[in-house]
C-alpha cells in the first residue's frame, strides 16, 4: 500500500516538474520587464474635411515579448520593418496596451500595461477670426472645444473680443489718455498765462520782502 501511494505522490511530482522548472521566475520577468521599459510610443494624424485620425508608432519591439491593444483586441508582435503602426485612432482617445512574455519561461505572462492618450483636435484653429487672439482656447490646435457648429464658434470668439474691449486697457489707450491730460494742462497755460505770471511775480515779491524783513532784524 505504501509502495503505491509512493508511486502515485512521485508520478505527480514528475509531472508538475517540468512546469515549476519553466515557470516564469523573477529574474526573467525582470529582464522583459526591462526590454518593455525600452519600447517608445509617437503619434501622428491626418486630417480629412475636419475629420481627424491618429496613427500610433511603437518602436523598439523584441521577440521575446508582444502586447495587446485593449481597444480592439488586436495583438501586436515585433514586425520586419522595426516599427510598428496602428491607425485609425479617434481622437481623445486613452490607449491600453497590455504586453506580456513572449518566450519559453514566460510564455503570457503580463508584464505591464502602457498608455497613450491622443489630443483632441480643433478644427478652427486655423480660422480667420482667431487671428489676434491665438491665445484663446477655442483658437488653440489641440484642446477640447464642446463647440457643436461654426455658429456656435463665431458667437464664443465675439463675445471673447468684446470681454477684451471691455476689461482692457491697452497701451496706446493708456498713452492717449496721458496725452490729453498733457495738452489741457498746457492749453490753460497757455490760455491763462497772465494769471499764471502775475501768481509768479506776487510769489517773487513776497520772498524778496520777507527776506529783506529778516535781514534788517538780524541787523
Amino acid at each position: 500500500m505504501k509502495k503505491k501511494v509512493f508511486l502515485i505522490l512521485f508520478s505527480i511530482i514528475t509531472f508538475m516538474l517540468p512546469s515549476i522548472v519553466e515557470a516564469c521566475s523573477y529574474s526573467d520577468a525582470a529582464r522583459l520587464k526591462k526590454i518593455v521599459s525600452n519600447i517608445s510610443f509617437s503619434y501622428d494624424y491626418i486630417e480629412e474635411e475636419r475629420n481627424i485620425k491618429f496613427s500610433v508608432f511603437v518602436n523598439n519591439m523584441h521577440n521575446d515579448i508582444y502586447f495587446k491593444d485593449a481597444i480592439t483586441g488586436l495583438t501586436y508582435y515585433k514586425s520586419e520593418t522595426e516599427e510598428i503602426t496602428i491607425n485609425n485612432y479617434n481622437q481623445g482617445s486613452s490607449i491600453r496596451y497590455i504586453f506580456y512574455g513572449n518566450n519559453e519561461a514566460c510564455k503570457d505572462v503580463e508584464l505591464s500595461i502602457h498608455y497613450v492618450s491622443l489630443p483632441y483636435y480643433n478644427s478652427f484653429y486655423k480660422d480667420e477670426l482667431c487671428k489676434g487672439i491665438e491665445e484663446f482656447k477655442l483658437c488653440q490646435k489641440w484642446t477640447s472645444t464642446g463647440i457643436k457648429n461654426y455658429s456656435e464658434f463665431k458667437k464664443e470668439v465675439y463675445n471673447y473680443r468684446q470681454s477684451l474691449k471691455d476689461n482692457n486697457i491697452t497701451e496706446e489707450e493708456v498713452k492717449i489718455v496721458n496725452q490729453s491730460i498733457l495738452q489741457i494742462v498746457l492749453g490753460y497755460i497757455f490760455k491763462y498765462y497772465y494769471v499764471v505770471l502775475i501768481i509768479i511775480i506776487i510769489v517773487c515779491l513776497v520772498a524778496i520782502y520777507r527776506l529783506n524783513k529778516k535781514d534788517s532784524f538780524n541787523f
